[in-house]
């Protein structure tokens, strides 16, 4: 994809979604529901995830693209709001966390939970928390990626 292309393609989903402050780096789409995704592409954007959000909006997302499967484990460290976490393997889900709830306050010596998949993952897909569910998402459902740059 050209740099233009890719210029245009993020202008139309940032358009599309009202221009909602955070930059969007492409889409995925489940069972015919799109949702415009950051990529969490590199190790402090993924270090850092969601973390210090207030909030996500219903139609946005976070992918985290890995350069191959594994079991990748995710924590809810400086959360405001719960997730649904979604675990993909060559563009089909093969495990799902619902309704991931945050961590506001680490209680002393307390450490935080570690969330990963049943079966190895290599992208992660976090969406607004009971989203996964209202759109009857399950695992093996195929995962289409698109509008970003590639992996």
């Amino acid at each position: 994809m050209t740099p233009v292309v890719h210029a245009v393609l993020t202008l139309g989903l940032v358009l599309a979604c009202g221009g909602r402050g955070r930059e969007v780096d492409g889409w995925v789409e489940i069972r015919g529901q799109r949702v415009a995704v950051e990529l969490a592409n590199t190790v402090p954007k993924q270090s850092l995830g969601l973390g210090g959000r207030d909030a996500l909006e219903w139609d946005r997302g976070m992918l985290f693209p890995y350069p191959q499967a594994g079991f990748y484990g995710f924590w809810m460290k400086d959360m405001r709001f719960d997730i649904d976490i979604v675990w993909i393997l060559r563009e089909r889900i093969v495990d799902l966390h619902h309704r991931v709830p945050h961590a506001p306050e680490r209680e002393a010596g307390r450490e935080l939970p570690v969330y990963r998949p049943r079966r190895a993952a290599d992208t992660v897909l976090e969406v607004p928390a009971g989203y996964a569910q209202a759109h009857g998402w399950r695992d093996g459902d195929r995962v289409i990626r698109g509008g970003g740059a590639p992996r």
